[in-house]
């Protein structure tokens, strides 16, 4: 890995994209999947995570860590372990993330500031959605909610479906471990769209680390920081994002078309088609003014040619 100059507890803008820009996320388990990976193992090296973008090809992060060692381990072990139940649950094998991954250390009070912002307003850049806080994989709502995006959740009162599946997501988080695909798929199995978005948020709210408190710092608090993102991106100039002005909402529209045209219950099973049926699906969606032919190569994963 090459070096990366690093000062202690500094605070760093960490970015990476995925390997050929495919799409890392098909569905709210695999963004799941990422974020209880991510906070173990911020926990396990001591890394404080003040913000978080997760966008469907790539992600952001603003961390505090106190060494090279210590971010570079981090960086390593939890990209690996998520491109490795990545792979196992598509049956794929190869790089998911392009390596090495891009940082810049942020020193001055503005710098961390823009940062921030930049970082929190990439679903607005990409048009999913109006404000950073109500995008659900910035994670900002829930520093003031433990379901910001479902109905208040009483475990002694719903289904027994839903409250095994919370007792079995308590129980993983206690013992340290992330949550697998393979149990992403048992916890939502049998529940219907509402329960699902509880539980979805019951999940971050139990795994959640970052830390709102230092975030805020910079702006005098929540509110203010919402204020700050409304009416200023940011900017980066110390990592050269590639950056497309497509919107990212081409890729729910694939979505559908996929559901439309094949008998898939996952997302992510999309990945496993075969050349012939992606091929049906490109030319349909391609046809119907869906997506660019960039996104749609993106999302279903074809070859270079």
């Amino acid at each position: 890995m090459r070096r990366i100059k690093h000062v202690h507890g500094t605070l760093c803008h960490v970015y990476q994209r995925s390997f050929r820009g495919r799409i890392l996320f098909y569905s709210m388990k695999d963004y799941l999947l990422f974020f209880t990976i991510l906070c173990t193992k911020a926990v396990r090296y001591r890394v404080r995570i003040l913000a978080l973008s997760l966008m469907p090809d790539h992600f952001h992060i603003i961390v505090e860590t106190g060494s090279h060692t210590q971010l570079a381990s981090f960086m390593d072990v939890f990209t690996s372990l998520f491109a490795r139940e990545f792979n196992i649950a598509t049956g794929q094998e190869g790089h998911i993330f392009r390596i090495p991954f891009g940082m810049a250390d942020k020193f001055k009070a503005k710098s961390r500031r823009s940062a921030l912002l930049y970082v929190l307003n990439n679903p607005v850049e990409k048009k999913l959605s109006l404000r950073a806080e109500q995008y659900r994989w910035t994670f900002l709502e829930y520093s003031r909610s433990k379901h910001p995006f479902s109905m208040p959740l009483d475990v002694s009162r719903c289904r027994k479906i839903l409250r095994n599946a919370v007792k079995l997501v308590e129980g993983e988080h206690q013992r340290g471990k992330h949550l697998s695909p393979k149990m992403l798929d048992i916890l939502f199995d049998g529940l219907d769209s509402n329960e699902s978005e509880q539980l979805c948020d019951r999940i971050v709210s139990i795994y959640n680390v970052i830390d709102y408190d230092r975030a805020t710092s910079f702006f005098d608090g929540y509110e203010s920081m919402c204020l700050a993102a409304s009416s200023n991106t940011g900017s980066e100039y110390e990592i050269r994002e590639e950056f497309t002005p497509d919107s990212d909402t081409a890729y729910a529209r694939l979505e559908e078309k996929v559901r439309e045209m094949t008998s898939l219950r996952n997302p992510r099973d999309v990945v496993r088609l075969e050349a012939e049926v992606k091929a049906r699906i490109a030319t349909s969606a391609l046809s119907s003014g869906l997506a660019t032919p960039l996104q749609v190569k993106k999302y279903l994963r074809l070859p270079d040619r």
